[in-house]
């Protein structure tokens, strides 16, 4: 009797696991994410180390690479001048149950936005991302 329960709890633990999506991002990435905050050149550094493996890595994966660059660059102050990539990124999140990542993305939407001197549509990115929040 025992072993048929611990053979069904451990057949449940295998499936609920096997059930669950974690992404694991390559070690760049991660390093990247760790030094965001505090040296977001560091980060862009990292994450051009990626750059030429991109193709060959997993849409989710790419598309949190370039989030990533674009969080990396607003950091830095440096300027964005085309919104293509962010909206992108925007419209893949939208399809997705990563609230946080949807989050970030019309964040940065919003400061690409800002950058390109768009009031209106800046800060209906920041309340879509506050609204996500």
């Amino acid at each position: 009797m025992k072993a048929r329960l611990y053979i069904l709890v451990l057949l449940l633990v295998i499936g609920w696991s096997s059930c669950t999506r974690r992404t694991t991002y390559p070690l760049f990435m991660q390093e990247a994410v760790k030094c965001m905050d505090s040296r977001p050149d560091r980060a862009l550094e990292l994450l051009k180390y990626l750059e030429d493996s991109l193709p060959h890595l997993p849409e989710e994966t790419q598309m949190y690479y370039h989030l990533l660059c674009i969080q990396a660059k607003d950091k830095q102050y440096i300027t964005h001048t085309d919104d293509s990539l962010i909206n992108c990124i925007v419209e893949f999140y939208e399809n997705r149950d990563d609230t946080d990542k949807k989050m970030m993305a019309y964040y940065y939407q919003g400061s690409t936005y800002r950058d390109m001197n768009d009031a209106p549509r800046a800060l209906k990115s920041y309340q879509q991302a506050v609204d996500i929040s």
